[in-house]
């Protein structure tokens, strides 16, 4: 079921205003009367097989392009408060196989509406608010979107890469529908809040690492100038820090561990990578062993050198692991990460497949570097697999292993962007069905910034193809923010919302005041719309140069006109746009011409006078 118009009561800068979201039908509120019209234009699989609507929301900034997203996301998405002004509002979705509307009201008595549908299509109307709820204040269990059983089960997708450090509601994870919020902004939060157990650029450079290596071969991405090479980088400063946290507390319950780190020495850089990564995984785990059995555990890894025999290390944690370790049963906050299924045995056992698999691409490929933080290695068929097992290993650790970072090397803005755009929604491509449901509403927020105008020309293309692949098997919808000229030329106008402000207000209108469509139209053509600019196309810093020259050459006297004559000619000289420099050229010209017959006729009288 699609997501088609919301209107809403008050909702930031949104007072009384309706939006359509739908690119198949024409829907309007007037009064309090909503007509539903067909789109004469509409064609169906136009998008592709998979993508049954899209929306391009367009408009100035502070317009409100982002709040109409947050507003599915955090108003109709979440356990809803009845009487709350921000969730009083009308929804209509639209069910594809049975030709079906559903209106649903919140807050909002739905028999103040006369709804008209086309001829052949059925309506249903719902109110959703919970009257027999004796404190209407208190959240109910289901919000606007999951009340409606024909939009469920299904996900909202939220992506963007701006990162504006905004707020957001917290309400808890809804019932329904799913909703994956991949903002950069939600993303850093829980990083933080996940005590760093995996940091956003770490995780976000595992994704894309791992989408490059598994869609190498296909093109649905604009072209991105890959770095030949991947730089393993190993963390240290966590085990510096927890050396100086605890080598002055002789009492402290974690001092044997520090001093086992303390006395570890190592003599190459093949030790000192072990060094960091298995000493990362005692910390790492050190929350999890038993009260009391950290100074026996010490005890007997001091028999062993770790460093020179990390095969009896890992086959001393996985024999003492009943002996040391807590159990996954723990009620402690701590533990939550530990699933059901957790087994310490196992969990050692990947790590030392990880340490082995790191070992080996050091030994192949980096003996001589002098750089005891990190190596590169070559991308290579070999190698690929190996790092793509790194990935598997890494996704598949309930601990995090992150203390060994992968990343690519000189990756501008824009590629890094691209490539997190696409390597994310690949990630969600990868899960089961059955965590999405049938059916994905993907909200994009600023789809085209940080591209250049090339990528931009691209973008949407890019976009349809891969959603249309890798998301073959669902039914879904895209509603997207941009700003780029570029991509609604990709689109017909009806499925573009250009959003105005007046009066302080966000106004939705339909389609632009010049040009009677979008599709395919030349951007120069659309940038001459009042809609995208404002008093002229000309940069607001060179329409000022130009307006000083100008008032000199119109408005200023002779004298100055000759005293400036070198800046006026070189900032003519620099204009881009012919007819605006010939004619100041000309206008210079006549000027000059003026003063040279000033000057003959100063002449002529000193002549005469004498």
């Amino acid at each position: 079921m699609l997501l088609q118009y919301i209107y809403v009561k008050k909702y930031r800068n949104f007072i009384n205003q309706g939006f359509n979201l739908s690119g198949r039908f024409k829907i309007s509120l007037s009064g309090k009367k909503i007509e539903i019209e067909e789109n004469a234009f509409f064609i169906e699989g136009f998008f592709g097989k998979s993508v049954d609507d899209l929306k391009i929301l367009v408009g100035e900034n502070g317009v409100g392009k982002t709040s109409i997203l947050t507003y599915i996301k955090e108003e109709l998405s979440f356990p809803k408060v009845d009487k709350d002004e921000e969730t009083k509002c009308l929804v209509v979705f639209f069910e594809v196989a049975s030709k079906k509307f559903v209106l649903a009201t919140n807050g909002i008595d739905p028999t103040d509406f006369e709804v008209e549908v086309p001829k052949g299509y059925r309506k249903q109307i719902k109110d959703l608010t919970d009257r027999k709820n004796p404190n209407p204040q208190i959240l109910t269990k289901k919000s606007v979107l999951g009340s409606i059983k024909e939009f469920n089960p299904s996900s909202i997708i939220l992506l963007s890469n701006i990162f504006d450090n905004s707020g957001t509601k917290e309400y808890g994870h809804p019932e329904s529908p799913i909703l994956f919020d991949l903002t950069t902004n939600t993303l850093l939060k829980q990083s933080r809040l996940e005590s760093s157990t995996r940091p956003l650029k770490t995780s976000v450079n595992y994704n894309s690492i791992k989408f490059i290596l598994l869609t190498r071969n296909d093109s649905f991405i604009p072209s991105i100038q890959l770095p030949d090479e991947i730089r393993i980088t190993f963390n240290r400063i966590l085990i510096d820090e927890y050396i100086r946290n605890y080598e002055r507390k002789k009492n402290d319950p974690n001092a044997p561990l520090s001093h086992l780190f303390a006395r570890l020495s190592y003599q190459n850089k093949k030790q000192r990578i072990l060094y960091w990564i298995l000493a990362n995984l005692l910390i790492e785990v050190t929350d999890y062993i038993q009260d009391g059995q950290l100074p026996k555990l010490v005890s007997q890894l001091n028999r062993i050198n770790i460093l020179e025999e990390p095969e009896s290390f890992f086959e001393l944690l996985l024999q003492s692991t009943s002996d040391f370790m807590k159990s996954k049963r723990s009620e402690s906050r701590k533990y939550e990460r530990l699933s059901k299924d957790f087994l310490w045995k196992n969990y050692f056992t990947k790590y030392r497949e990880f340490t082995k698999i790191i070992v080996e691409l050091f030994e192949e490929h980096d003996k001589k570097s002098d750089d005891f933080d990190s190596f590169s290695i070559p991308l290579t068929n070999a190698t690929e697999a190996k790092i793509l097992n790194l990935t598997n290993l890494i996704d598949g650790s309930e601990i995090s292993i992150w203390k060994v970072m992968l990343g690519w090397n000189d990756l501008s803005t824009g590629e890094t962007m691209l490539l997190n755009f696409f390597s994310t929604l690949f990630v969600m491509s990868r899960k089961k069905k059955d965590e999405i449901g049938k059916s994905i509403l993907f909200l994009f927020d600023e789809i085209d910034t940080f591209y250049h105008p090339q990528w931009q020309k691209t973008l949407m293309k890019a976009t349809l193809d891969f959603i249309n692949f890798y998301f073959s098997s669902y039914n879904c919808q895209i509603i997207a923010t941009g700003h780029s000229p570029f991509i609604i030329s990709d689109v017909p106008k009806t499925n573009v919302l250009f959003l105005r402000r007046v009066d302080n207000k966000a106004i939705a209108q339909d389609s632009l005041d010049e040009h009677l469509q979008t599709f395919a139209a030349n951007i120069h053509s659309l940038l001459s719309d009042s809609f995208f600019i404002k008093n002229g196309h000309i940069g607001d810093f060179a329409n000022g140069k130009i307006s000083e020259v100008i008032d000199i050459l119109i408005n200023k006297p002779l004298k100055t006109v000759v005293e400036n004559r070198l800046y006026i000619e070189k900032v003519i000289n620099i204009i881009g746009e012919e007819i605006i420099r010939n004619k100041l050229f000309q206008l210079l010209e006549d000027r000059l011409r003026a003063n040279l017959l000033t000057i003959k006729e100063d002449i002529s009288k000193l002549k005469r006078t004498k």
